[in-house]
């Protein structure tokens, strides 16, 4: 009996487990490599190393998840305000109750 490879498992993780996997493992083997080459004598190197880690695995996240979202803020449209229909705008005399 052959024992199964791992193309015989089909396996499709939703997209946030996916986008869990991608930061944890981007944040684990940035730190990992970090801490190793500082171990080793080479700080400047495990900086390098580290903020190389962390931006590739924040371009990856935005390119697979980010890129795709609509960042556009309120526009304005029916927001208009008229002093006749909105009567708590106009600038009339009025005594402050306080």
């Amino acid at each position: 009996m052959p024992l199964p490879s791992g193309a015989d498992y089909d396996i499709d993780l939703p997209g946030w487990a996916r986008l869990l996997a991608v930061l944890a493992v981007g944040v684990a083997v940035s730190g990992l490599a970090d801490f190793a080459l500082t171990q080793a004598g080479y700080p400047n190197l495990a900086t390098f190393v580290w903020a190389s880690g962390y931006a590739g695995t924040i371009i990856v996240v935005w390119v697979v998840w980010g890129q795709h979202l609509d960042l556009v803020g309120d526009t304005g449209v029916g927001h208009e305000a008229d002093t006749e229909e909105n009567p708590h705008t106009d600038d009339g005399d009025r005594s402050d109750p306080y």
